[in-house]
């Protein structure tokens, strides 16, 4: 369900999966749940926007592996 959750962009329905989550038998997923508490109102904004920094992020990982190269 989470991954449906990313690729839909639904970030509104990622309360009702933490609380499902968080009686899930594997700790690892309830560890998870718990972690995106952290910073709830980022992460569900993070997973509504259509808009994406991968491009940016590729530039500047693209660069640090040059700088490391040189």
């Amino acid at each position: 369900m989470f991954a449906a959750i990313m690729r839909e962009r639904r970030g509104d329905r990622l309360p009702e999966w933490t609380s499902s989550a968080a009686a899930d038998p594997l700790p690892h997923i309830r560890q998870f749940a718990e972690g995106l508490n952290s910073d709830f109102d980022a992460i569900t904004a993070g997973l509504s926007s259509t808009w994406s920094s991968g491009q940016c992020e590729g530039q500047v990982n693209r660069a640090k592996l040059l700088k490391r190269q040189g």
